[in-house]
Order: structure tokens, then C-alpha cells, then sequence
């Protein structure tokens, strides 16, 4: 066997220094396949190799593309290095066939070409294990089992690798099942990526629209309270306009029932001071007044009795805003007679039997009151303290009401 080794070397040595003058080829050469790399190592054949690298999102669907491929490149490149070494096999031993004596001899040389054949199917194997490695690890976006497949070819197209009794064909076969599984998993990476992006612009534009809505509800509830405030400050504004147009009018009509009040009080029927109150009325009707009395208005006639409650209601009201206690109030027979005939007299005039007496030109109960509250002395009597009971007795002729009251 190291003899037709030999030979063929010699042999070989000698072609390659005679040449045909008409072709320029060199007699018995090898096939023109083999000068071109079918015997060569597949690392020659196959010098670049796909590498995957970190890609953004955006790119993952473009980078899977171009990694199905390199994938579809290394496949093919496989087939037909396996395919060559096959056929260069077959050509080998019938060349060296006809140049060697022996059989033993040129079966020992068609051993070369098959274990090329396998070698470069070897290195074929190792380089699509490598690639299917990066594809796992840069497959981050898909679902759990997805890449079972791609494991499980890339475990069997290891093993045999590693046996030194597998097949170029064999070898050949798992590549190819491996390149398919990786280009799978690439193309489910891109989609799982695409899914992703999807998504997420998806839950962006959730929070962009809850936000937007946030800020509307808030700038309307901010409004809402605006107007609110401003709708409350307007009613406080109205109502305390109101208190002081009433209060004005309170005053006034105060100042009108004083210009047109006369009264006069007394002290408690035990005490003989006397208080009056200076009169606009006529000289003419205090000829009629008794000495010591005032004249409200002209002498007449027709009075009658008024209402001694509403009279009395209108003093416990006045001591209820001050703080007294509320008095009983009793309507007094001779306290009603003395108010008719200051009535019919025109005049008023304390009876001996009363602390305070007066008369109003409107016959207003309330008036009465606001005319002896201010009077300092009428003033003291309607705040008495240690007192429980009113005697009270009114008339009224025309639009003049009269009235006396006793405190006890």
C-alpha cells in the first residue's frame, strides 16, 4: 500500500511538469472538480460565517430575515460539499484504478476521498451548531417550548459529531434539520419581537390617553370649584348688601317713630320721678292733658281697646335679644281705661298705677317698644331684673296706638 503511495506520487510529481502544448493542461491531472476545492477543507469553502448580534427591537424582524438566509447559504453549501466528496470518491478510485496493478492498492486509495467527504461534513455540523447556539441565546422573546426543537436537532446533530463512525450523508441530513429548526426559531423570535413592539405602542398610547383624561378631569374639576367659589362669594356679597339695606331701613324707620313719638315714664309706683319726652304736638290739645303729661294729637273720640298680648310680645321679645328672662304678661282693666282716655285725650300721662306709658303715630306694637328703648329711663324699666310679671293696657284711635305698662 506505501508502494502504490508512492507512485501515485511520482506519478503525480511527473504530470505536473509535462503539460499538453495544445491545451495547456496537464496529462492525467485530477478532475477539474477537485482543483476547484471539492477535496479541500469546508473552513476554505465556507470562510464567513453568520454571527448574530444584539439588535434593537425595530431591527429584529430585518435581522431574522438575513439570518434565514445565511442559514439557507450553509445548508447548500453542506449539500454539495457532501455531494462532491461522494462523486469525487467514485472518480478517484476508477482513475486509480487504471493506473494501479493492484485492487488492495486502490481501495486504499479511495479511502481518502470518503474521509474528506465526512471531515468537511464535520466542520459543516460545527459551524450550523455554532449559529443554532447564537440563535438560542439571542431568542429571548419567545414562548416557553418553542425552542425545544432547535435544542433537540442541535443535541443530535452533536452526537454525531462526536461519533467517529457517522455518515457525510448522515451529518449531512441532521445540518440540514438543524438549519430548518434555526430558521423556525428565527422567524418566531421576529414575530415574538413584532408582538412586543406592538404592545408596548399599544400601552403607550393607553397611558398617553389616561393621562390626557386625568389632566381634562382635573383642569374641569378645577373649574367646577372656581365657579363655586366665585358663585359663594357673590351670595355672601348679595346677603351681606341685603343685612345692611335692612339694617339702614331698621334705622330709619327708628328715627321716624322717635320724631313722632311722645312718651313720658314713672318710676315704680313707690318712686315719684318722671321722665318725659319733649312734644311737637299742638299747644292746642294740652289744655285737655292733664299737668305734667304730653300731647300726641288732637282731642277726639272712638277709641278702643287694642292688644294687650301683642304688646306684651313685643317686650319679652326685646328682653329675650338682650338676654332677660321672658315675663307673664296680664292684661289689667284699669291700665285699658287709662290708655282709652289718653287715646280720646290725645295726650299721654302716667295713671299711679303704671312705670311706663307712651304712643306712636302707627300704630305699630314694635314701634312702641324701639320708641321707649330710646328713652334711658323706659330703657331701665323694659330691663328689669327680679321681676316676672307685665300689666299691660292699650287703645287705639285712628292710626295712634296708646299704651302703659306696669312691671312687678
Amino acid at each position: 500500500m506505501s508502494t502504490a503511495s508512492r507512485e501515485g506520487s511520482s506519478r503525480s510529481a511527473a504530470t505536473q511538469t509535462e503539460s499538453d502544448p495544445t491545451t495547456g493542461e496537464t496529462p492525467g491531472a485530477a478532475p477539474a472538480v477537485q482543483d476547484q476545492g471539492v477535496g479541500a477543507s469546508p473552513r476554505k469553502r465556507l470562510s464567513w460565517v453568520p454571527s448574530q448580534r444584539g439588535a434593537s427591537a425595530a431591527e429584529q424582524p430585518a435581522a431574522t430575515a438575513r439570518h434565514r438566509r445565511r442559514v439557507a447559504v450553509l445548508v447548500a453549501a453542506v449539500t454539495v460539499v457532501a455531494t462532491a466528496g461522494v462523486a469525487f470518491g467514485d472518480d478517484a478510485i476508477a482513475s486509480l484504478g487504471h493506473d494501479s496493478p493492484s485492487s488492495d492498492q486502490s481501495v486504499a486509495a479511495g479511502e481518502l476521498p470518503d474521509a474528506t467527504a465526512h471531515a468537511q461534513a464535520v466542520d459543516a455540523a460545527r459551524l450550523a451548531l455554532a449559529h443554532a447556539q447564537q440563535t438560542l441565546a439571542a431568542a429571548t422573546h419567545v414562548k416557553a417550548g418553542q425552542s425545544d426543537a432547535l435544542q433537540a436537532s442541535a443535541a443530535s446533530l452533536q452526537s454525531l459529531v462526536d461519533d467517529a463512525t457517522s455518515t457525510a450523508a448522515a451529518l449531512t441530513a441532521a445540518t440540514s434539520q438543524l438549519a430548518a429548526d434555526d430558521a423556525a426559531l428565527g422567524d418566531a423570535e421576529s414575530t415574538a419581537v413584532a408582538e412586543q413592539v406592538a404592545a408596548d405602542n399599544a400601552a403607550k398610547a393607553a397611558a398617553a390617553a389616561h393621562n390626557a383624561a386625568a389632566q381634562h378631569a382635573a383642569a374641569q374639576k378645577a373649574a367646577a370649584q372656581k365657579a363655586a367659589a366665585q358663585k359663594a362669594a357673590a351670595q355672601k356679597a348679595a346677603t351681606q348688601h341685603a343685612a345692611a339695606q335692612k339694617a339702614a331701613a331698621q334705622r330709619a324707620a327708628a328715627q321716624k317713630a322717635t320724631t313722632t313719638t311722645h312718651s313720658t315714664t314713672k318710676a315704680p309706683v313707690k318712686t315719684t320721678t318722671t321722665t318725659t319726652v319733649r312734644s311737637t304736638s299742638g299747644t292746642a290739645a294740652l289744655s285737655r292733658v292733664p299737668s305734667g303729661g304730653l300731647a300726641c294729637t288732637s282731642r277726639g273720640s272712638g277709641a278702643h281697646a287694642a292688644s294687650a298680648a301683642s304688646l306684651g310680645a313685643a317686650i319679652n321679645s326685646y328682653r329675650a335679644r338682650h338676654g332677660l328672662k321672658k315675663l307673664r304678661i296680664v292684661t289689667s282693666s284699669s291700665l285699658v281705661r287709662h290708655s282709652l282716655q289718653m287715646a280720646n285725650t290725645g295726650g299721654i300721662w302716667h295713671s299711679g298705677h303704671d312705670n311706663i306709658v307712651g304712643c306712636v303715630s302707627n300704630a305699630s306694637y314694635s314701634y312702641l317698644v324701639q320708641a321707649w328703648d330710646h328713652s334711658a329711663p323706659h330703657r331701665a324699666q323694659m330691663r328689669r331684673t327680679g321681676i316676672s310679671t307685665m300689666y299691660i293696657g292699650d287703645a287705639e284711635r285712628g292710626s295712634w296706638l296708646y299704651g302703659a305698662v306696669f312691671f312687678s
